[in-house]
């Protein structure tokens, strides 16, 4: 949309240097009448008259306000221009910005996976040591509620590394 913009600013910049040339047109006209006057008395009958020509037509106040026009007419070039720009580092930050997020919560993703596994041995031995009666059953509740936590962090990681990967296609503009 942007380059769009700057080719619609670049045509009325155009259009702007055109007022100041002169413009040229043809005619061409045919012309019934009755009566007939040019003659007298007048006559009860038809007269056809043919014309054709050209019109050269210049605007004299387009020396005093084409210079203007015309330096508004670039100076909103310009403006397109940049604005274009501006879009086209906006989309590559946002892409960057996207990839990041997506490493990241590939990164995270692997930590909590980490995270899981230490959980699930430390229920294990706890398990083993309430069965031998060594632990309180708090004890093991307690590990229970540790490894429940970590598989429900785990599978948001993992859930948000689909989220992330989305984004960073929409952000592309893949999807």
């Amino acid at each position: 949309m942007a380059a769009k913009n700057t080719e619609i600013a670049e045509a009325g910049l155009k259009v702007t240097k055109a007022d100041r040339l002169p413009s040229l047109s043809a005619y061409a006209g045919n012309n019934l009448t009755r009566p007939v006057t040019t003659v007298s008395p007048a006559v009860d009958a038809y007269a056809n008259g043919w014309q054709a020509g050209l019109t050269l037509s210049f605007n004299i106040a387009s020396f005093y306000t084409a210079p203007k026009h015309i330096r508004q007419a670039e100076l909103q070039v310009a403006q397109s221009r940049a604005a274009e720009t501006e879009r086209v580092q906006q989309a590559g930050v946002a892409v960057n910005a996207a990839f990041v997020k997506h490493n990241e919560a590939i990164t995270q993703s692997r930590t909590l996976e980490q995270n899981k596994r230490l959980a699930e041995e430390n229920y294990r031995i706890i398990e083993k040591k309430y069965l031998n009666q060594l632990a309180l059953a708090v004890d093991l509740l307690d590990a229970t509620n540790a490894k429940l936590d970590a598989e429900l962090q785990f599978t948001n990681a993992e859930i948000n590394i689909l989220y992330t990967y989305y984004q960073l296609l929409k952000q592309s503009g893949q999807l």
